[in-house]
């Protein structure tokens, strides 16, 4: 079982949602003798599937991926869609596109059998 004590740097790289978190950066950080993590938010299951094996095709040191922990209770889309109006003067100004707001647990459970299939050394969660 793998522990942060093995590291030969203590340093972990931060999942980073967005785009910042690439097979590269982690595959960069446990060479560097730390740990570098996915982002898995925001992300389909192919994609996060994708990226762990260009992970592993890029080092095998331990690397871990970050999953949003979807919230209990459902999103009040009613004042999602209040805000959404808010906003609409600002995103037209700038060409953007708002979406209707829904519900959405980002692919939770096809994510969890994933990172179990693909047995990813460490999985964190944030949210939810």
């Amino acid at each position: 079982m793998f522990q942060l004590s093995d590291l030969a740097r203590r340093i972990i790289v931060a999942p980073m949602a967005g785009g910042a978190s690439t097979p590269e950066l982690v595959a960069a950080a446990s060479a560097a003798g730390g740990m570098g993590f996915l982002a898995a938010g925001h992300k389909d299951v192919v994609t996060v599937e994708d990226q762990v094996k260009a992970v592993r095709a890029l080092d095998h040191g331990p690397f871990g991926v970050n999953l949003f922990v979807p919230d209990a209770e459902p999103a009040d889309l009613e004042a999602a869609r209040r805000y959404r109006d808010q906003l609409a003067p600002l995103a037209e100004r700038y060409g953007i596109e708002l979406p209707e707001p829904r519900q959405d647990d980002d692919g939770w459970s096809q994510k969890v059998e994933a990172l179990l299939d693909l047995e990813v050394p460490a999985v964190s969660f944030t949210f939810g």
